[in-house]
């Protein structure tokens, strides 16, 4: 099974620590961030597989989108 999220990530401002269930509302708050902050803002998209056999496997993000 796979758990599709994404993450937005501002440009020299740490970490993503907030996953959203929806690229519309990933979009709507790195458009929120960008005009906060006038720095470039990521969208990033993880699929995260989980599986019995790799319980522990770690998420990869790909950047999606920049704003």
């Amino acid at each position: 099974m796979n758990e599709h999220f994404w993450a937005v990530w501002i440009e020299d401002g740490g970490k993503p620590n907030q996953p959203y269930a929806s690229h519309e509302a990933a979009l709507a708050r790195a458009k929120s961030l960008a005009q906060q902050t006038r720095k470039r803002v990521f969208i990033l998209e993880a699929i995260e597989v989980v599986s019995a056999q790799v319980p522990d496997a770690p998420v990869t993000f790909d950047i999606a989108e920049v704003v």
